[in-house]
């Protein structure tokens, strides 16, 4: 019997994800449309995640593989993932942010249709019990919004082509809350973005989620460290210093924005540069 190949890869970085991660888990194997290959990496873990990702593991192992690391942060980890990746598309899906029904195919058909760099959908921001609080419309692809307004237009559910990822990893370790958006500003030297306007994932908004614990200092920093110094490393001379003045107001002005209720940073101060 032949054994049909996966068409999308799915990466599922996990650290003390036991609340959520059998909902993200089962939102997967519920894409049964299509072939994919389920890489779950587990990233030392004190609580039941990675008994949980084991258990699942036994009852879909045809599709799921269980990885267990030290931990080493999101980035060590969907690293990790990419190098046992073996599709020609990936996505990396959090452990608290189910996919809905029919993202997979919709994604991979499109991505293909395209010849997309990367596809990404619309997507609703879910509270703790996955209730709808509003759903978001993603704007259409320019990579001037994406670079010199600064907006990191792709979104949950994104799907990336393989071999544009020949380069560099999928994350750069250097940035801890970003580094998704330092992605997105590699891969657009590389083609096409397309917007698939479409609900088809989700944003969990949850006390414990990385960006509600690091809002306000620790992501300000990053996104004005990015915008300053990231890049100009990112793209060199590939664009015109309007741009790279442009990028950096909007860095100081969302990291102002992040850090306004923050007495810690003069968010108001960062706004007006």
């Amino acid at each position: 019997m032949d054994i049909v190949p996966a068409e999308l890869s799915i990466i599922t970085p996990v650290f003390n994800g036991e609340c959520y991660l059998a909902n993200v888990i089962e939102s997967i194997v519920a894409q049964q449309d299509i072939e994919i290959e389920y890489i779950i990496v587990n990233d030392g873990s004190t609580d039941s995640s990675l008994a949980i990702a084991n258990k699942y593991q036994q009852l879909y192992p045809k599709m799921i593989r269980v990885f267990d690391q030290k931990n080493s942060g999101e980035a060590s980890a969907v690293n990790f993932g990419f190098l046992q990746a073996e599709s020609d598309f990936i996505c990396i899906v959090n452990a608290d942010d189910p996919l809905l029904p029919g993202h997979c195919r919709t994604m991979v058909d499109c991505s293909k249709e395209n010849n997309s760099v990367v596809s990404y959908p619309d997507w609703v921001m879910i509270d703790e019990d996955g209730s709808p609080i509003r759903h978001v419309k993603t704007i259409d692809y320019s990579q001037r919004a994406l670079v010199a307004d600064f907006v990191c237009i792709p979104g949950p559910g994104a799907v990336i082509r393989r071999d544009c990822l020949t380069d560099f990893p999928p994350r750069d370790p250097r940035y801890r809350y970003v580094s998704d958006f330092v992605c997105w500003l590699r891969l657009s030297q590389y083609g096409v973005f397309t917007r698939v306007p479409i609900d088809l994932a989700t944003w969990r908004q949850h006390a414990s989620g990385a960006t509600a614990i690091a809002r306000g200092k620790p992501i300000g920093d990053e996104l004005i460290r990015l915008g300053d110094l990231g890049v100009i490393d990112i793209f060199q001379n590939q664009i015109s210093a309007k741009w790279r003045r442009h990028a950096r107001a909007h860095a100081m002005y969302y990291a102002g924005l992040m850090a306004i209720d923050d007495r810690s940073v003069k968010g108001r101060r960062l706004i007006a540069k």
